[in-house]
């Protein structure tokens, strides 16, 4: 992650304003589920850290990003991934964690996601 200046530290409230040109986001550790669309639409958007802790990430969260999504790590915790989270904007090429094998309940994660490794 770049320095704490560059990076949007998410809260989690419901209608919470996720800046339009956020380029990096960091889930605090306080947050147990991305709400619905939250980061909907931002295009700039490249870099997200997930923390330990988050359990679910809300339907249309990261929808329409433009597949400019390059860098994001699953946390272990993570149980649900809800319907067109990510739809329209991952362009991930590796990712950092082994989480996806302990998913409950998964609503449409990228096949991208489905077969990769975790790498450090």
């Amino acid at each position: 992650m770049a320095t704490d200046a560059e990076v949007f530290v998410y809260t989690g409230p419901v209608g919470e304003r996720v800046p339009i040109d956020v380029v990096r986001a960091l889930v605090d550790p306080s947050v147990v589920s991305i709400h619905e669309g939250a980061f909907y639409g931002r295009k700039k958007l490249d870099e997200v850290e997930l923390c330990e802790g988050l359990v679910e990430i809300g339907e249309d969260s990261f929808r329409w990003c433009v597949n400019s999504i390059t860098k994001i790590n699953i946390p272990i915790s993570l149980r649900r991934i809800r319907n067109g989270a990510f739809f329209g904007s991952l362009d991930v090429r590796s990712i950092s964690t082994m989480a996806l094998k302990a998913l409950e309940e998964t609503h449409f994660v990228p096949a991208s996601l489905l077969i990769s490794e975790s790498h450090p």
